[in-house]
């Protein structure tokens, strides 16, 4: 597969960091999704995708981003969110994105802006390898995850997948798992303990704080799907 650098991580994490999508039914006021999906649509742009920047309520935004497969295979939808919590407790830098050695300080580097990353650089990595997939990927960027998860609720009433994944950085010691056929068949996961989310600068917000490292023993993706 093509090689991700750690250059277009940070790049990429940072630029998210810097547009406030703070949901508005937890922050009043909060900007919403409408400006960080716009930036990333435009990000996809030249991929050979399909992409749908969904009003689902006024001034909130689901991005979908379908990569068609050559057909027989399942469809398979990977979910993170483009909205954040507040940050009253740091409010001059908490949209400064800042790299302090390996970890990358910023609202949303992590939670959840650093799995949207991480989704769309995956997807713009395996497109480049020339690979297709039988079945259809989409990469959904949801809104209010936040707040009541509206963007989700209105995903799951709309769009037909076989399986989805939800990347989300948390501190759960385990994968929570609920399917109807299995595409994984182990996966061992080594997390470092973040500390208690909070909306200040020491907050869940970090890359190297929060995300897992993964290491998926046996994963028939590409034979499924």
């Amino acid at each position: 597969m093509s090689s991700v650098s750690a250059a277009q991580v940070i790049d990429f994490i940072s630029d998210l960091v810097r547009i406030e999508s703070v949901t508005p039914w937890l922050v009043e006021g909060g900007a919403g999704e409408r400006e960080v999906v716009a930036f990333l649509a435009d990000w996809c742009a030249d991929l050979p995708v399909e992409i749908v920047q969904d009003e689902i309520a006024p001034g909130r935004f689901n991005l979908l981003v379908t990569w068609r497969g050559t057909g027989g295979g399942p469809t398979l939808c990977i979910n993170a969110h483009a909205d954040t919590v507040g940050y009253a407790g740091w409010v001059d830098t908490a949209l400064v994105p800042r790299l302090d050695g390996d970890r990358l300080y910023g609202l949303g580097a992590a939670d959840d802006k650093g799995c949207c990353a991480a989704a769309l650089l995956a997807l713009r990595a395996l497109i480049a390898t020339g690979v297709r997939l039988r079945g259809d990927l989409i990469i959904a960027c949801v809104a209010d995850e936040e707040g009541v998860s509206l963007g989700s609720e209105v995903l799951v009433k709309s769009l037909k997948a076989d399986a989805a994944i939800v990347i989300e950085a948390d501190a759960l010691p385990k994968v929570v798992v609920e399917r109807a056929k299995s595409i994984l068949s182990h996966l061992e996961l080594h997390s470092i303990k973040p500390e208690a989310k909070t909306q200040g600068p020491k907050a869940k917000n970090t890359v190297q704080d929060t995300l897992p490292k993964a290491n998926v023993a046996q994963m028939d993706l590409f034979g499924e799907f």
